[in-house]
């Protein structure tokens, strides 16, 4: 276990190391007029993106790693099923879902500075208890709304030669979810860094980091999420192709003394594509989650998703 996450903590090192190592080139003068707002730094995508100034975005989701992921669930993936504790507390119903349907919509208020909101729906597999006498459970299939999300995000630092691309974000997560497969029952509040440096012309190097502080309600206590991760882009054409490994960690949540979740991590091999088609930005992705105790085909999690921006 030790090996695996020393293996992965290099990993992470050595693409914050590429990315310094690529900024270090006249790094004293980044700050010259002309290179700040580059169009060679920016992908196909973003120019797209920069010229619309609004969009709408809609992400169809399949497997529980990718709706973990996009819901930032981290381990959350409950193999025994949450705690009666943790379900009474919360007010919340035990149930799972292989896809999930995000809708979303992103406002460029400045070419810095965007403003994004997401609502997740899904229809959910849930246990209900009929019978007077001798209750039994039956599996009933119903529509879910996930925990709202918006956040707001803003470039510290545009690419250029000599320094990477640095975007702060804050996220802002409302506890609607009434399933606890679409949510965590808490408010959330995660402010997170995303890091981008091109290597050369058709290779970049990115780096991302978020810690979510989540909120006491009725009376539980949750310990803070950590997500963080790096990868590798390749460009050709239009078409980008993005190769990451992250990692999440979801603390415990205590009522009392009574811990009524256990803490759990996550490590995610991701790979995604994304291409321009009827002059609309769309992406596709795979995502094998579970691979903390390594490659197991039994034990691994497999998802993917398809997001198109119009």
């Amino acid at each position: 276990m030790q090996k695996k996450i020393c293996c992965f903590k290099l990993l992470v090192l050595l693409t914050a190391a590429v990315i310094l190592i690529s900024s270090m080139p006249e790094f004293c003068f980044a700050a010259r007029g002309g290179e700040e707002l580059s169009r060679d730094y920016q992908l196909e995508s973003e120019k797209k993106h920069l010229k619309d100034n609004f969009s709408w975005e809609i992400d169809l989701v399949y497997g529980l790693s990718s709706v973990s992921r996009l819901l930032g669930l981290g381990a959350r993936r409950f193999p025994d099923g949450p705690s009666k504790e943790y379900l009474d507390t919360l007010k919340m119903t035990n149930s799972n879902n292989d896809f999930l349907l995000t809708l979303g919509a992103n406002y460029l208020i400045t070419p810095k500075l965007e403003l994004s909101l997401g609502v997740p729906v899904s229809i959910v597999m849930v246990e209900v208890e009929t019978g007077s006498r001798r209750k039994t459970k039956h599996p009933q299939l119903k529509a879910g709304v996930g925990d709202i999300y918006a956040s707001i995000s803003y470039a510290l630092l545009t690419e250029s030669k000599s320094r990477p691309l640095v975007i702060s974000t804050f996220e802002v997560k409302s506890p609607l979810s009434k399933y606890t497969s679409m949510g965590d029952g808490f408010w959330g509040f995660t402010p997170g860094v995303y890091l981008r440096k091109f290597i050369s012309g058709s290779m970049y190097a990115l780096g991302l980091a978020g810690y979510t502080f989540r909120l006491q309600r009725r009376g539980a206590e949750p310990e803070a999420g950590i997500r963080y991760g790096g990868g590798f882009g390749f460009l050709s054409g239009d078409k980008k192709l993005e190769l990451t490994l992250e990692r999440t960690r979801s603390g415990k949540t205590k009522l009392g003394d009574k811990v009524i979740m256990d803490s759990g991590s996550d490590l995610i091999l991701g790979a995604s594509l994304t291409t321009i088609l009827a002059r609309q930005t769309c992406t596709i992705g795979v995502f094998l989650s579970g691979l903390e105790k390594g490659l197991n085909w039994g034990k691994n999690s497999a998802g993917a998703f398809i997001g198109v921006s119009f």
